[in-house]
């Protein structure tokens, strides 16, 4: 095959089912999108799936970065550049490209779509209809939305589980992919960096603090020569301050993890960065009637709350999945801390938690009148679920003064 891809630097940890599950999609699909937050690791999965692509899915490869354009107008030329189409042809540029490629057995990789997605997925339509065996493998925040796309929604890499014994922590530990590759980083700054007994529990909890977001840990790995990993444990539990240190090389929207959620944030239309930021105020996993009681207000209507909170889903900005019997929904914690930010910034943080800790009031009540009756087991299960949120308005209520709450 023919190759014009960037070249990794840094080693590559996990991912080894994302890895096999893209390249068996992509083996029937011709369009696969990668999608995750940013961070997430959707560039370099998508290296590794094409870098060894077998030859029974493409003759050739080609690799297009959108990052760097500022102009939907320039997607055609500059895919047209990738692929050895002269941008001065005396047809239209989208004839030319396909007139380049409509017999050809190339994979494509376009790479950051998100910013230029009406762009990307009308050439993309077009090009598909008119190549017979063009394959595109794409990244970004959501769906191209092309009939016959394949989607990968790219997880976390894997953490620790809670219940390694002390004494085999260690060993487990060194086994989780987000922490091998924090200790990769980590030694890449700091030479002499490793994992021991006396560090252990210090870099499981920061890779649980993290959830195991590739960005996030290559950028508090960062901090190694500076501070110890309990230190940077316990200033990544108060914020995302710590992680805003990077190769001067790497992109721009990369070299702090805040810069990495403002790419994705500054995207959202208005009613979907007000719902984003309310949804800081809950911890851990809540529900729609939950997010309708404490998110509507103002220029957000409770009637649109579903189909603003389908589309930050559809983003890959809040994941969802089942909790007893319904969806739940919740921000990764980087994500969940940048939104708090953006919460205050708005001037709504203190009359959003109101609201919150009046609703999980409610569900306290609820759950409290039938404790003792033959709905205790349901009560208790509601009980669980709202837990971390229960705290989390028991203590707004704490320092707000309002005992009665």
């Amino acid at each position: 095959m023919a190759y014009s891809f960037p070249k990794p630097r840094t080693a590559f940890f996990g991912r080894s089912r994302s890895v096999a599950e893209v390249r068996r999609r992509l083996a029937r699909y011709r369009l696969v999108t990668l999608t995750g937050i940013g961070g997430a690791g959707k560039t370099r999965l998508a290296l590794r799936v094409a870098g060894d692509c077998a030859p029974d899915i493409a003759d050739d490869a080609c690799w297009v970065d959108l990052a760097p354009l500022d102009d939907p107008g320039l997607v055609v030329p500059t895919v047209c550049s990738a692929t050895g189409v002269p941008t001065t042809a005396d047809i239209p540029l989208v004839d030319a490209l396909v007139s380049r490629l409509c017999s050809s057995r190339m994979l494509l990789v376009l790479d950051n779509c998100e910013h230029v997605i009406e762009a990307c997925s009308s050439l993309v339509s077009t090009l598909l209809a008119q190549c017979p065996e063009l394959r595109v493998l794409a990244t970004g925040r959501e769906a191209l939305g092309i009939e016959g796309e394949a989607l990968w929604l790219v997880p976390p890499l894997s953490v620790p589980d809670d219940d390694t014994e002390h004494s085999e922590q260690v060993d487990k530990a060194s086994k989780s992919a987000s922490v091998q590759l924090f200790v990769d980083r980590a030694q890449l700054a700091c030479p002499g960096f490793e994992l021991t007994t006396a560090n252990v529990d210090a870099v499981v909890l920061l890779c649980r603090r993290l959830e195991g977001i590739p960005l996030a840990l290559e950028l508090a790995a960062a901090r190694v020569p500076v501070l110890t990993a309990e230190q940077i444990a316990d200033r990544v539990g108060e914020g995302l301050g710590l992680l805003g240190k990077a190769d001067r090389d790497a992109p721009r929207r990369h070299r702090t993890m805040e810069a990495a959620l403002a790419w994705s944030h500054d995207l959202l239309s208005d009613p979907e960065k007000a719902l984003f930021r309310r949804l800081a105020v809950f911890r851990g996993h809540t529900d729609i009637e939950a997010c309708e009681a404490v998110c509507a207000g103002g220029t957000l209507e409770r009637a649109t709350m579903l189909n603003l909170l389908s589309g930050l889903v559809d983003k890959s900005l809040v994941s969802v999945g089942e909790r007893d019997g319904s969806a739940g929904y919740r921000l990764l914690e980087p994500v969940r801390q940048f939104e708090m930010m953006k919460l205050d910034e708005s001037g709504e943080l203190d009359s959003v938690r109101r609201k919150h800790a009046v609703h999980f009031l409610e569900v306290a009540q609820s759950a409290a009148h039938k404790l003792h009756g033959p709905d205790r087991a349901l009560a208790l299960d509601r009980l669980k679920s709202a837990h971390d949120n229960l705290r989390a308005a028991w203590d707004f209520a704490e320092r707000s003064g309002d005992s009665a709450t």
